[in-house]
């Protein structure tokens, strides 16, 4: 019989990247003063025609790319995508099937993209903070832009 292997157990400590961490609760408050309240800019749900399309996007990309694409063992960003569809749309896991909306499913998610930030998969990937201008920007219109409109144009 084969010896067991011995594995090093890392604690959850070791295993974060607090630097992104940090770096998202950063961007989370500048974004407050930027947008407003993220609960009021979000607050509603998703209709299904746009879930559905998200569902259909996404799960080509996951059968086109899975397993593929990179040189290391895995891909952290096609890890948080199948995440992702797992929880907009629910989907085959390795017991049977699930339903949408496990929030577990986002927290995986955002786990694979720490994984990305701290193991880049993309050549020449590098942190550079960017200021407004560089930045999508809010889609739809935010708490924030709307109190701005009615305060320069209290008639309407």
């Amino acid at each position: 019989m084969p010896e067991a292997k011995e594995y090093a157990v890392k604690t959850i400590t070791e295993q974060m990247n607090f630097v992104f961490l940090q770096g998202m609760s950063n961007r989370m408050d500048v974004s407050c003063f930027k947008y407003g309240d993220y609960k009021s800019n979000y607050a509603g749900t998703y209709t299904e025609p746009f879930r559905k399309q998200l569902s259909v996007s996404l799960r080509k990309l996951v059968v086109e790319w899975k397993g593929k694409g990179t040189s290391a063992n895995g891909n952290a960003i096609m890890f948080a995508i199948e995440r992702l569809l797992l929880y907009v749309d629910g989907g085959k896991v390795k017991d049977g099937i699930v339903p949408c909306g496990n929030t577990e499913y986002l927290m995986d998610a955002a786990n694979g993209l720490m994984i990305e930030f701290t193991c880049p998969q993309v050549p020449g990937a590098a942190f550079a903070a960017t200021d407004d201008n560089k930045s999508p920007g809010f889609s739809g219109l935010s708490e924030q832009e709307i109190k701005d409109f009615k305060a320069e144009h209290p008639e309407e």
